[in-house]
Formats: C-alpha cells, sequence, structure tokens
C-alpha cells in the first residue's frame, strides 16, 4: 500500500463509516448497536495485536474519561443483581460497553498526526448523509425516499435515514463547522470550494428537519469555529459565502414550502408518529 493510500485511509474509514451508521438507521436498534460494540472491540483487540493502530500514550484527560465510562459500566453490571427488569440492565450495559469502546479506539487511533484526517472524514461522511437526506425529499421516488410519507402527510418533517428528524438535524449541525474547517484547511481549491458549495445543502437539509435544537447548534457552532479559527479572516469568509448560499437555498424551500417544510401544527402528530420507543 503506497504512503498516499495510507495517508487518507483514517478519512476513508471515518467517512464511510459515518455514513454506514446512518443507513443503519443510525445504529439505534439493538441488534446494530450489539453488533457495532462487537465490531469496536475486536477493532481495538486486532489494532493493538497487529500493530495497526498508530498508539501513543493516553493524556490525563483521556484516562480520566474512561475512566469514568469503565465506572459507569462497573455499576451497570453490579445493578443487574437488583434490577427490576435485568433484560433492560443488560441494554443498557451494552450501550455503555459501545461508548467505551468507541472512545477506546478513537482514543489509540487518533493520533495527533491525524487528526485532521478524522475530521476530514467526518465532514464527508455527514455530508454524504446531508445530501442523501435532502434527496431523499426532493425525489422521494428514489430508493430511500420518503414517497409514501408525503402522500399521507405533505409536510412531514426531514428524517431520512435515521428515522427521527433530530437526530439527523444535530448530526448535521455537527457537521457545518467541520466543513468550514475544510474550507479554510485545505490546500485544494477544489476541495474549499466543495466544502463551502455543500454547506447551503446540509443548510437546507436541517431546516426541513424542522428542528430548533439543529438550528440553534449550528449556529453555536459556526461561532465557536469562528472564534477559535486561525486565520480568522478566511474562516469569516468562508462562513459569510456559505452562510449567504445557505439563505438563498433555503428562501427557495420557503417557496416551495408545501410538501416540504413541516408545519408546527402538526409536530405532535409528527411527533407521536416518528418518536422512538425502547429497543
Amino acid at each position: 500500500m503506497s504512503k498516499p493510500t495510507i495517508k487518507h485511509l483514517p478519512t476513508a474509514v471515518v467517512s464511510v463509516a459515518v455514513l454506514g451508521l446512518a443507513l443503519a438507521d443510525g445504529a439505534y436498534g439493538l441488534t446494530e448497536r450489539g453488533i457495532l460494540a462487537i465490531a469496536s472491540w475486536w477493532a481495538i483487540i486486532l489494532g493493538l495485536g497487529l500493530a495497526l493502530l498508530p498508539f501513543r500514550r493516553p493524556t490525563r484527560e483521556a484516562y480520566l474519561t474512561g475512566g469514568l465510562l469503565a465506572g459507569l459500566g462497573v455499576l451497570a453490571a453490579l445493578s443487574l443483581a437488583w434490577s427490576l427488569s435485568p433484560a433492560r440492565t443488560f441494554v443498557e450495559l451494552d450501550r455503555i460497553a459501545l461508548y467505551l469502546g468507541v472512545f477506546i479506539l478513537a482514543v489509540l487511533a487518533g493520533a495527533r498526526d491525524n487528526v485532521t484526517r478524522w475530521a476530514d472524514g467526518l465532514a464527508i461522511g455527514i455530508a454524504a448523509v446531508g445530501l442523501l437526506a435532502l434527496a431523499s425529499r426532493a425525489f422521494p421516488g428514489l430508493p430511500g425516499g420518503d414517497e409514501e410519507l408525503l402522500r399521507i402527510d405533505r409536510q412531514a418533517r426531514l428524517a431520512f435515514p435515521f428515522g427521527y428528524w433530530n437526530a439527523l438535524g444535530v448530526m448535521l449541525a455537527m457537521g457545518l463547522p467541520l466543513l468550514l474547517r475544510t474550507a479554510v484547511a485545505a490546500r485544494s481549491l477544489v476541495a474549499r470550494g466543495l466544502a463551502v458549495g455543500v454547506v447551503p445543502a446540509l443548510s437546507a437539509a436541517i431546516f426541513l428537519t424542522g428542528s430548533r435544537g439543529a438550528i440553534g447548534a449550528a449556529l453555536g457552532g459556526v461561532a465557536v469555529l469562528l472564534v477559535l479559527a486561525r486565520p480568522r479572516a478566511a474562516a469569516v469568509g468562508a462562513a459569510v459565502c456559505a452562510g449567504a448560499g445557505s439563505a438563498v437555498l433555503v428562501a427557495v424551500t420557503v417557496s416551495v414550502r408545501e410538501g416540504l417544510v413541516a408545519s408546527s401544527a402538526d409536530a405532535p402528530a409528527l411527533a407521536a408518529a416518528q418518536g422512538r420507543s425502547f429497543r
């Protein structure tokens, strides 16, 4: 394997993982979550055993966070002895094991010299999810589209592929500062242009989810980026361009809002229809 291929491997792995988990309904289901937990721990075992992970000595903060997660897992395991519902307690233990496994894997694989590749992978994966979500509403007849839902309720909130609009909206909101970071830091002019260009599509998708929390998270994330980014002028310029494009695309979406945008009056019924139950 050539050096350029190895260099970009973390970006590819992270982006594919993000897209795959999104298409698996966000791994909300017990089966998907269990598979992910097993895969995470096997990746840790094989990565350490075969020296595939760029292991560096974890920081004190990583030890503290991992220790707290492990302690929570031990408490959940002990609570099986007095729980009124051991089956549900075991489900939560499985969830904690997943969080701990993903955290340890990120600590072991996320060396300082490839953090930017992880960030790029997250940005690409989230952008792909946002574009798929937007396509499912613009072209509901496509595989994965919500044509049946729109036939029932022309103002249903955008939720594909998660099935829950808040989850989709918050995930896309996380992608905005990541994409703007790429727009500032990327060496290629094409990469910078693509990073800025996809932000309006994600903004329109967030708008279609009707999630106020996602909108707040998007604005807050971009604000933090503008405060911390260097050079700040480049970050502000990218944000202004992306914001102008977002405003135009959202305005177009509003102009054709019939069948695209959720009505606030429909929110209680839609929440009951798309709310999550214990699985």
